[in-house]
């Protein structure tokens, strides 16, 4: 689906095209319902976006342009995201695994995808207190390691 200016219109055309797709008899697991399926998760995911980073990005949720897979994971893990916190690494994650599905994100693409939210998620935690690295019996407290146990 090309819908480039609003998401919630991109939302109602793949909606109806699953259904017409079903209506004529394809099978719930054919290419096109995937596809469509891909969308409409990244559909998803840009609607349960936290509304500060909403917001921290100058976008209107009410009149917001449909965001690629890309676009989405820099919002979650990026500047704009002021609190990270382990769910916004998750769905960074799911988003990365919806992006390696999208034919228009190269491989090389994907690999800066993926370096992005590891290095956003290290940047974040304090690593030194008191001119010391941090304790292993602190590591348990960064987001770092909640991310990696995710």
């Amino acid at each position: 689906m090309e819908e480039k200016e609003l998401l919630s219109r991109k939302k109602t055309l793949l909606s109806i095209s699953k259904l017409s797709f079903l209506a004529d008899g394809q099978e719930p697991d054919s290419e096109n319902i995937r596809n469509i399926n891909r969308q409409l998760e990244t559909v998803t995911h840009q609607e349960r976006m936290k509304p500060e980073v909403i917001e921290n990005a100058g976008l209107l949720p009410d009149k917001m342009a449909p965001i690629s897979c890309p676009d989405l994971i820099r919002l979650c893990v990026g500047d704009y995201n002021k609190s990270l916190e382990d769910i916004d690494v998750k769905k960074a994650l799911d988003l990365l695994q919806c992006a390696a599905e999208d034919e228009d994100v190269s491989n090389e693409q994907f690999e800066k995808l993926r370096l992005e939210i590891w290095c956003a998620v290290i940047q974040r935690d304090d690593w030194w207190t008191r001119r010391h690295l941090v304790t292993p019996d602190q590591i348990e407290q960064t987001l770092f390691y909640r991310a990696v146990i995710l």
